[in-house]
């Protein structure tokens, strides 16, 4: 869920808005204080969770 929000929060991070700014700060940084998952749903919450960082780092393209 933290990956989701940060990716979202990406619309929110260049508000005119200084409220907006901080919220998206808040959920960027939550995806970041956020450990790699681990258990029996790893895979598929590991793939959000990493492709999410990917997309924050701005690593994460098309390129066409």
């Amino acid at each position: 869920m933290d990956g989701s929000n940060a990716v979202g929060a990406i619309a929110l991070a260049k508000s005119d808005d200084p409220d907006e700014r901080a919220l998206a700060a808040e959920f960027i940084q939550r995806l970041w204080d956020t450990e790699p998952p681990t258990g029996k749903y790893r895979y598929y919450e590991g793939m959000v969770y990493f492709l999410s960082m990917l997309h924050l780092s701005g690593y994460f393209t098309l390129d066409l």
